[in-house]
């Protein structure tokens, strides 16, 4: 499906992975479908996106403004975007970047930052969210929180991850 329409709201309840492909400005989009992959070309902007599916993958050349996850076990970034925002409200989700991704966490999650995702930041937004982080970049990954003080993700080789519960960061050399 290649939308170039403008809805305000599209909501993708159930398509064969890899076939939404968003061209329009504007809209936002509500994806329940168990797997999805959703490509938003570099001639189309998304306001939002909510993802309530199993897993999601989204492929950004355009211009991509927000992700709330809700329900997503497995979500995946990947293009070309500038900073992307992501709220994550689902419990547990593993979420893989290669983006510059803006990170609210509202659960716990575990974040994989891929060489794009250089100056990726994450904002606690209680001591009850603790992510763990792996910070594949080849730069620093900035944790920040309401009850926390700042602290980094260092690069890495991929091997070695940040756990906010334990304070630690088991180091690494980054190859990148």
């Amino acid at each position: 499906v290649v939308n170039y329409s403008r809805f305000k709201t599209v909501t993708i309840n159930e398509i064969k992975s890899n076939t939404w492909t968003e061209e329009a400005r504007g809209n936002n989009l509500t994806v329940t479908a168990p797997d999805s992959r959703i490509i938003i070309t570099d001639r189309a902007s998304v306001n939002e996106i909510v993802s309530i599916g199993n897993s999601l993958k989204i492929n950004v050349s355009g211009k991509l403004g927000r992700v709330l996850v809700n329900g997503s076990k497995n979500l995946i970034l990947d293009g070309e975007a500038q900073k992307t925002n992501l709220v994550l409200n689902s419990a547990d989700a593993k979420v893989t970047s290669s983006i510059p991704t803006c990170v609210t966490l509202h659960e716990t999650g575990t974040f994989v930052f891929e060489k794009g995702a250089k100056g990726s930041i994450i904002n606690q937004s209680s001591n009850a969210s603790k992510p763990v982080i792996q910070n594949n970049t080849s730069g620093e990954i900035v944790i920040t929180g309401e009850n926390t003080s700042q602290s980094t993700s260092q690069p890495n080789t991929g091997r070695s991850q940040w756990n906010s519960n334990s304070g630690s960061n088991n180091g690494g050399n980054d190859n990148n």
